[in-house]
């Protein structure tokens, strides 16, 4: 049986480690982290396709620490994007 990632479940199937939650979350915040990484890496292919790797490896590796009630997906992951 086909599992549908969305909106509403794509987190709690990154947290049973469900690598199509993960390429949901790269096709659908990929432009955002990429805005984000772009403003802090422009002129820096390497390093920016780097820090895109590793925002969503952070998310792979630490979804358990994501509190919806501290915020939305789109606005930590941006976050994440500008730091790492």
């Amino acid at each position: 049986m086909k599992q549908i990632i969305t909106q509403k479940n794509f987190v709690e199937k990154l947290k049973r480690r469900n690598e199509k939650a993960l390429e949901y979350v790269i096709r659908e915040y990929g432009g955002y982290v990429k805005a984000a990484v772009n403003h802090n890496l422009a002129g820096l292919p390497e390093e920016m396709e780097e820090c895109m790797d590793d925002v969503f490896l952070d998310v792979w590796e630490h979804i358990e620490r994501f509190d919806a009630a501290k915020g939305s997906f789109r606005n930590t992951s941006s976050m994440h994007s500008s730091i790492s």
